[in-house]
């Protein structure tokens, strides 16, 4: 487990998808770091990761999931993305949300099953543990920066 986290960080992502080809259940990072019990060094250098690759995704950049080169849409707003360098010879589009080939026809829905199409942060956000901060009950444990989109824990 702790090595397919240390190839998932270094090919550019902040999330982990099940490795099996047929799935494509995203794992949550709380039961990821569960079940890999990593150590605080390996930890560390996971969490970095995950932060810089979700920061350099909350500035338009989305990582082609071939190559790893940055990929930036046509226009804003856009989630069928073309790789420069997958692309010679014949052209390699893929999905800015589930990150798979795209083989849909047009360019709001990927075709891929199980993708709304959707930022992954807001399933992330809606899913996130509700919890009392301060007297205030129902707080979501996890937020959005509102200047970057940086997703943050609340911790204590």
């Amino acid at each position: 487990m702790t090595d397919y986290c240390l190839s998932e960080v270094q090919k550019g992502r902040y999330i982990f998808v099940c490795p099996d080809p047929g799935c494509s259940s995203i794992w949550e990072y709380f039961l990821v770091r569960h079940v890999a019990r990593f150590d605080d060094e390996t930890r560390s250098k996971i969490e970095k990761h995950v932060t810089e690759n979700y920061i350099s995704l909350a500035k338009g950049y989305q990582q082609c999931p071939r190559c790893s080169t940055r990929c930036i849409p046509a226009n804003n707003g856009d989630i069928r993305l073309q790789c420069p360098a997958c692309s010679v010879g014949k052209t390699f589009e893929f999905c800015w949300a589930c990150l798979r080939e795209w083989t849909g026809t047009g360019v709001e829905c990927c075709g891929n099953e199980g993708c709304d199409g959707k930022d992954p942060r807001f399933r992330i956000l809606s899913l996130a543990e509700k919890k009392e901060i301060d007297g205030f009950l129902g707080c979501p444990s996890i937020r959005a920066c509102p200047k970057c989109g940086l997703l943050i824990s609340h911790k204590e």
